[in-house]
């Protein structure tokens, strides 16, 4: 529980919300000491700062890229959401095309290819005009640890994830 509510919490720094995280205490019953953190969550893992392209298909099977690593490209959230996840089904439930995300950055949901996600669920799943391209190469390239799992890329430059 505290693994998905610390995601969560990621989500919504990187999105610009502030938000807090509650820590897990074995201590009598009072009053709950609360970190609040604004801002994006710095890209802190080895590498990981380094973006890449995201090549895949669209929902409707035809071929799909998300262009990243160009200088003059836009700043793009990456949401990497599953199907099967209860945590995920809120994301699913609230992103939209309408979505506020950083600095305007194009927002863009990437699930894992068709030998593990169904693009007609998918397709049931994403609200009317989400970008969704499915593309597990980007899982590996991005070294996603688990779903939800949200990663900023800035000028070619991933500039925050969690």
């Amino acid at each position: 529980f505290f693994s998905s509510r610390r995601r969560h919490t990621r989500y919504i720094s990187v999105t610009g919300v502030q938000t807090c995280a509650l820590p897990i205490s074995s201590g009598p019953p009072g009053p709950v000491a609360v970190q609040i953190e604004p801002g994006v969550v710095p890209a802190s893992r080895s590498g990981s700062n380094v973006a890449h392209d995201v090549v895949g298909s669209d929902l409707q099977g035809h071929p799909a890229r998300v262009e990243l690593t160009a200088g003059g490209s836009r700043p793009t959230l990456l949401a990497f959401l599953t199907s099967g996840c209860s945590v995920c089904l809120t994301f699913w439930q609230e992103l939209g095309p309408d979505t506020d995300t950083p600095g305007g950055a194009r927002l863009v949901v990437v699930a894992k290819g068709e030998g593990d996600e169904s693009p007609s669920t998918l397709a049931r799943l994403a609200r009317p005009g989400l970008e969704v391209v499915t593309s597990s190469g980007a899982w590996v390239d991005y070294d996603i640890p688990g779903s939800p799992y949200f990663v900023l890329v800035e000028h070619g430059v991933v500039t925050g994830e969690g």
